[in-house]
């Protein structure tokens, strides 16, 4: 993760600790689950607590959220509790 320590992202949640490997680019949360792989990135521009359960049941190294966007409440606390990496 340390090439992401280069892009302008505010870390919302975790930190700078896991090794990436891999990219999932996508917004349907579906198609996440079945074709993020552990240890994948994951670019999208959803910002609930679904984010996060799937983050976390397929071990993504992070998400980043687009455009700057940032996780809602029970998204947030959720990202906390489980320690998942966020970047927006």
């Amino acid at each position: 993760m340390e090439n992401l320590q280069n892009l302008e992202l505010k870390l919302i949640s975790g930190a700078y600790n896991k090794k990436a490997d891999g990219v999932y680019i996508g917004d349907i949360l579906s198609y996440a689950l079945a074709k993020i792989k552990e240890g994948n990135i994951w670019v999208t521009s959803q910002i609930n607590v679904n984010v996060v359960a799937i983050a976390f049941q397929k071990k993504a190294a992070c998400v980043i959220l687009a455009d700057g966007l940032m996780l809602d409440d029970e998204a947030y606390k959720k990202a906390k509790e489980h320690n998942v990496n966020v970047f927006s």
